[in-house]
């Protein structure tokens, strides 16, 4: 044992599989019997993995919050929880590996980081559509969406912020048509986010001399996922 946790403290990578899956045992720990002190070791968990090292860490703040305040807001998901406590680990994995240098392509990651938050965001969203809760989501998804172009591009702040908010705004709209579908909150949400990231990807993109390509792509993958989500919406696998 002492071997494997020596292994562990001189390998990042493995170090940091560890501590996310530490950090997955904990929101499974805490999902499953509640109270006071699992949600304390949850959240004390976070920060202490989250700001050791603190270089970087004000570059990732919104997506900090938002991974550590999923399982406090997701309603209770039976026997799927241990597959959401192992998605939320893996959140801490991709912030992680972003913020303290462990991928070479952070770029890339921080997408995929981002809209992954975006869909367990826009999902606690549908499952009580209320404006209150619309609301939330709205200023979660403008401050995420700002974040991660901060990140990506040079844009000054206020453009940076006026790109989270047009997004923002674009979630309004979808929510809206998506709710009148007969669906379920996981498809709808899979929906609202295949939305944005087809928008996102042909605008990140749009002075590329690929954008022909990048926007068929982005079409047949739209094509592609949207069959594959009703088709699940057909026969009630989701």
């Amino acid at each position: 044992m002492a071997a494997v946790f020596a292994l562990v403290s001189k390998n990042q990578t493995l170090r940091l599989a560890f501590e996310s899956l530490f950090f997955a045992s904990a929101v499974f720990w805490f999902r499953s019997v509640g109270g006071f002190w699992p949600a304390l070791f949850l959240v004390v968990m976070f920060l202490y993995s989250y700001f050791r090292p603190f270089a970087q860490s004000g570059r990732f703040l919104v997506a900090s919050l938002a991974v550590v305040i999923l399982p406090f807001i997701i309603s209770p998901l039976g026997y799927l929880e241990v597959y959401f406590a192992v998605f939320v680990g893996f959140l801490l994995y991709l912030i992680l590996g972003i913020k303290d240098l462990h991928f070479i392509k952070r770029k890339l990651w921080s997408q995929v980081l981002y809209f992954l938050i975006f869909g367990a965001i826009i999902y606690f969203y549908f499952l009580e559509p209320t404006t209150k809760n619309q609301a939330v989501v709205f200023i979660f998804l403008a401050l995420l969406f700002r974040e991660v172009y901060a990140f990506l591009t040079e844009y000054h702040q206020t453009k940076n912020l006026l790109i989270g908010l047009i997004y923002a705004l674009l979630f309004v709209e979808t929510s809206w048509v998506v709710s009148l579908l007969p669906l379920s909150p996981f498809i709808a949400a899979a929906l609202v986010v295949l939305i944005l990231f087809v928008v996102h990807d042909a605008a990140f993109n749009y002075q590329s001399d690929m954008l022909k390509k990048i926007i068929l792509r982005d079409l047949a993958l739209f094509i592609l996922l949207s069959a594959v989500i009703f088709f699940f919406m057909r026969w009630r696998m989701i």
